[in-house]
């Protein structure tokens, strides 16, 4: 299966092999660098293990093979607490890829609070409204329309 990016889907490849991400990049790091591990949006329950190992550049197989484990040594509940803690709490990878700072801090800021992301959007359409209100203003003008009267008489 082949993603938007070109990577393949599929479990337990080995360290650099298809399916993985450039080595010494994290999940989802663009240029800008940053961010912490994602859930992956290709993992089987969660994409926990998948986002852990893409982030840690470790096979995905193994790291599942060990949160079986742990799952299983633990008593079954406290490991699955953790796992779907972790679920819980960590983001989900950008559909598409980051490519510059700040739009890594657009998405951190999204994932963080869609309520504050939403209100940052909001005020800046309505700056932009703002300009363009001016700018029909003076367009629409009666000053605009004898200005372009002795322009054209020139």
């Amino acid at each position: 299966m082949t993603r938007h990016d070109g990577r393949t889907g599929g479990f337990g490849h080995a360290r650099g092999g298809p399916g993985r991400r450039a080595a010494g990049r994290g999940c989802c790091e663009g240029p800008g660098g940053g961010g912490g591990p994602y859930r992956s949006r290709q993992g089987m329950v969660l994409g926990v293990c998948r986002g852990l190992a893409e982030h840690l550049d470790f096979p995905v197989f193994w790291l599942r093979v060990l949160a079986v484990l742990a799952i299983v040594f633990t008593g079954l509940w406290p490991g699955l607490a953790l796992y779907f803690g972790a679920g819980l709490f960590m983001r989900l990878e950008p559909v598409v890829p980051v490519s510059s700072p700040g739009e890594r801090e657009f998405y951190d800021a999204y994932a963080a609070s869609r309520a504050g992301a939403l209100a940052r959007i909001r005020d800046k359409f309505e700056r932009l409204e703002r300009r363009i209100r001016r700018m029909e203003d003076v367009v629409t003008s009666r000053d605009y329309a004898w200005e372009e009267r002795l322009r054209q008489r020139r």
